[in-house]
């Protein structure tokens, strides 16, 4: 950290760090060389044994410190306990401007973590004080949050347009992204399997069995992939035609057999009718 700070040193400049830096010890150093620093901490970084156990204790909104000189440790209980130092601020507890949805309280946070609250009052009218802040390698992650941030508002739009188009549908939200996902699911088995035009079942002397969830890409619409194919006799002593319940008439509680399953599926069912509302409608 020194090493990193060198061309600050002796600057009267103000850090703000995360968890991943912070120490007791780092902060007096600091201080030691006219830096004063602020952030949040983590328990095995020297913060008192006595004001943890009282963090234990806190309830919403209340929190406690220690000051050992101008180095000031705090817990403040939110959602968690959340553990700050500072050679910045003091321990005073102000309003956010903020109220709690179910209590409609005010919201009432640390002098030093309250947006706005950084540089002290006495230096807010001159010149500011020079910030540096630095964030730990877990931050670097942050590209990653705004990609699937994005992705996120994408997904929304296109399902806010599949909604304008389709007003006689009513499809929630989730289960738009459950279809989406179906979807990318079964473009990526076929461009794994290029030459799906050519798949066969496998050589074996029985055919398999039919999976226990529906197949992810059912409902792609594709039906270069999904063909029927008749079932293989099981070799001496079993049916010469055998065949199998029908998944569809299953589903209406009607017990009748077929030949038939589909190559891509493995799932039983008559040609025709049976065939094409599996392969078409969600509940079929």
């Amino acid at each position: 950290m020194l090493s990193l700070l060198d061309r600050n040193l002796g600057q009267n400049r103000h850090v703000y760090q995360d968890n991943y830096y912070n120490s007791v010890r780092l902060a007096q150093t600091l201080l030691d060389r006219n830096l004063k620093v602020c952030g949040t901490m983590r328990a095995n970084r020297g913060i008192p044994r006595d004001l943890e156990e009282d963090g234990k204790h806190l309830k919403k909104g209340s929190s406690a410190f220690r000051r050992k000189c101008d180095v000031m440790v705090q817990v403040y209980k939110d959602k968690r306990l959340v553990r700050m130092i500072s050679t910045i601020h003091d321990a005073t507890i102000v309003n956010t401007g903020q109220k709690d949805r179910k209590t409609n309280m005010e919201i009432k946070k640390p002098y030093a973590v309250v947006p706005g609250q950084q540089i002290p009052e006495g230096r807010r009218e001159g010149r500011p004080v020079p910030q540096i802040l630095l964030s730990s390698e877990e931050n670097c992650k942050m590209v990653e949050k705004v990609v699937l941030y994005l992705l996120n508002c994408a997904l929304f739009n296109a399902f806010f347009v599949y909604r304008t188009l389709n007003t006689n549908k009513k499809v929630k939200y989730k289960n738009f992204l459950h279809e989406v996902g179906r979807s990318w699911i079964s473009d990526v088995q076929n461009r794994s399997e290029p030459n799906s035009d050519d798949l066969q079942l496998p050589q074996k002397q029985t055919t398999p069995r039919r999976p226990k969830q529906e197949p992810p890409g059912r409902l792609s619409g594709d039906f270069r992939i999904h063909k029927r194919l008749k079932t293989v006799c099981g070799g001496e002593g079993k049916r010469k035609y055998p065949s199998r319940q029908c998944k569809v008439c299953a589903a209406h509680k009607k017990r009748s057999e077929t030949r038939y399953i589909c190559k891509f599926c493995v799932v039983p069912f008559h040609k025709g009718s049976c065939f094409e509302r599996y392969h078409s409608v969600t509940n079929y």
